[in-house]
């Protein structure tokens, strides 16, 4: 009879890895399951340099913002002002070129006012003790009105020959230059949130933030960081968004509200399941990205790709609760 318990035991342990290793891997199985399906419809135009070249430019800003956010989320915090950051930026770096401020300068102001952002988001929420939900939706409905009010309405038109044009269409030693900017951004994140003692603190403060303050942490710094860290790579999207489409625009940063959650949600079921972490943060962008590109070379409606995206998000999130149920997490 003991035999048969420990049987039993060794099958019930052998399924809950099993199961958890699975809600671990829903990202990339369900990468996998879209190029699958895509290069299947469409297999010259899919796999073709300008496709993917195409994909990794779209999701530029989008890898940005989700690699910023996956760090607020690391804190345990939200953020809902980002979009704004985005729409501001785009429209500053647009405008101020065009009233003929140097484009080095231009970039550093805007940069500047995203870390500014961040840094009074985190005062907001650490130092006062707002909910980082309300904080940041007041803080993002204030930037939203700066940008009606700096830009009247219309979009602001980027010079044609602005040397801020070369981020999206140049190339530095042959390299595209916005693959230059999103690894070397993706790299310098990634120091900072693994290697570095900042991103030691952070993985602290989210996992046990009490534990972490009896162990001498000091929580607003730590916090306000991650916000500022975020304010500053939500700046750098709406800089290469302005370069990219040659304008700046009211709502640039609008549909990245969803987007960069799903990215980061889809991370947090992938590699280290039910933790946010870069890596998967930058598979779940590339899932969309995918998903998005193959979605429209297929014809689908707009409105149909927003649902796919939604529905991907719900998959991969029913992967990873199937792994933490049976697992016990």
């Amino acid at each position: 009879m003991h035999k048969d318990l420990a049987a039993n035991g060794r099958v019930s342990v052998l399924g809950r890895l099993d199961y958890h290793r699975i809600g671990a891997l829903s990202g990339p199985i369900l990468l996998l399951a879209l190029m699958v399906v895509f290069v299947s419809a469409r297999p010259s135009e899919f796999l073709s340099i300008d496709n993917v070249r195409g994909i990794i430019r779209h999701s530029t800003a989008l890898a940005l913002i989700a690699a910023g956010l996956t760090v607020v989320l690391t804190v345990k915090e939200f953020d809902l002002s980002f979009p704004g950051v985005v729409s501001l930026s785009s429209l500053l770096a647009a405008g101020l070129i065009t009233q003929g401020m140097p484009s080095f300068w231009v970039v550093v102001l805007v940069l500047a006012l995203g870390m500014a952002v961040g840094l009074l988001n985190g005062y907001l929420v650490s130092s006062l003790g707002l909910a980082s939900f309300v904080a940041t939706l007041g803080t993002g409905a204030v930037l939203t009105a700066a940008s009606l009010l700096y830009s009247g309405g219309p979009p602001k038109k980027l010079p044609t020959e602005a040397a801020l044009r070369g981020l999206a269409q140049g190339d530095v030693a042959g390299v595209p230059a916005f693959i230059v900017l999103l690894v070397g951004a993706l790299l310098l994140m990634w120091l900072l949130l693994v290697r570095s003692e900042l991103g030691h603190l952070m993985r602290a403060v989210g996992e046990n933030a009490v534990a972490a303050r009896v162990a001498g942490v000091n929580l607003p710094v730590v916090k306000t960081s991650a916000f500022v860290l975020l304010g500053l790579y939500a700046a750098m999207a709406g800089v290469f968004i302005a370069s990219d489409q040659g304008a700046g625009f009211v709502q640039a940063g609008a549909g990245f509200l969803f987007d960069a959650y799903a990215a980061a949600f889809l991370g947090a079921v992938s590699f280290s399941l039910g933790q946010f972490n870069l890596y998967g943060t930058i598979v779940g962008v590339i899932i969309l990205g995918i998903l998005f590109n193959g979605l429209y070379l297929i014809n689908l409606d707009a409105w149909q790709v927003k649902v796919s995206s939604g529905l991907a998000l719900v998959f991969g999130l029913m992967l990873a609760r199937l792994g933490g149920r049976i697992s016990g997490t």
